[in-house]
């Protein structure tokens, strides 16, 4: 498995630290011989090191034959929304390592319609923007059209990658398998994504932590602090998966959770049909498996 670890607590008090986690969700695609489920198509970027650029959607208009690979960039109490959208499987790189020069993966600038409008019409840019940044604008419209929340990152054409440049998996406990496993890499169960509200608490306590024992008026960077925190969290889940122990408390939890009512798209409602977000959380497998850990935060 790979993954640099060290403990959060220990890499907070350090102050700045470099921050860079970009991570990619797969979806079902068609390559032109065949259709992938999410699955098949994390197994098959994972194991081939490489992702193939789709042709970029959005409110601005890119060039034809354009294609990118799209990541994003967000806090973990983000990547829910997108996990909803795409599907629960993905891939956390280390963009330093799948860029190192710095310059092949731009994040998107959003704007609004008045800039784009000129753009488009009059061939006007914004400050410190050019016709070579047109593959990485998108329109931001609140209330109408507005994506900045995913704060996407994108390389045009396609992404090769060395093994090493993978952080972690992303995958439902259903799905983590000997086959996936033996691709290497470390792997977090989406669960963690869906309900990121305890590890957003244990990164606050973090981020705290470090602003008490840093110097006065040294900057805190609370992006690496996450950062550092997940990839410990991948350590410690992966090892959780391989002990005996972990298909015995996943059958005991199964039995308090048969009176839940699931939806086919995997959404938890109470007996009565209304949502219920406490109880979808409480009754979450994965996440309960937590209270089994030692809490070394």
């Amino acid at each position: 498995m790979n993954g640099t670890i060290a403990n959060p607590a220990s890499l907070a008090s350090q102050g700045v630290m470099n921050s860079g986690l970009l991570y990619h969700m797969a979806r079902a695609h068609d390559d032109g011989t065949r259709e992938y489920t999410p699955y098949e198509s994390l197994y098959s970027m994972a194991g081939s090191r490489f992702i193939q650029g789709q042709a970029t959607k959005g409110y601005f208009a890119r060039p034809a034959g354009v294609r990118t690979v799209s990541f994003t960039g967000a806090a973990i109490g983000r990547l829910s929304m997108l996990a909803r959208r795409r599907s629960p499987f993905g891939i956390c790189f280390e963009k330093r390592l799948i860029d190192p020069l710095d310059e092949d993966i731009k994040p998107v600038r959003y704007l609004s319609r008045a800039h784009i409008d000129r753009i488009q019409n009059e061939r006007v840019y914004p400050e410190g923007l050019g016709p070579e940044d047109r593959n990485w604008i998108d329109l931001d419209e609140p209330g109408e059209y507005s994506f900045s929340w995913e704060q996407e990152w994108r390389k045009l054409g396609d992404l090769h990658f060395d093994h090493d440049s993978v952080v972690f998996l992303i995958a439902p406990t259903s799905q983590i398998s000997a086959r996936l496993f033996a691709l290497g890499h470390l792997i977090i169960p989406s669960s963690a994504i869906y309900n990121p509200f305890p590890h957003m608490q244990r990164v606050a306590e973090l981020v705290e932590l470090a602003r008490r024992r840093a110097p006065e008026g040294t900057a805190i960077d609370e992006a690496a602090i996450e950062d550092n925190y997940l990839v410990h969290l991948a350590h410690r889940q992966t090892e959780m998966l391989f002990e005996d122990f972990y298909p015995k408390i996943r059958a005991e939890m199964h039995r308090d959770v048969e009176q839940m009512i699931y939806t086919e798209s995997g959404d938890v409602r109470d007996p009565d049909g209304e949502w219920n977000l406490h109880e979808a959380a409480s009754f979450d497998l994965d996440n309960q498996l937590d209270e089994y850990w030692e809490d070394e935060w």
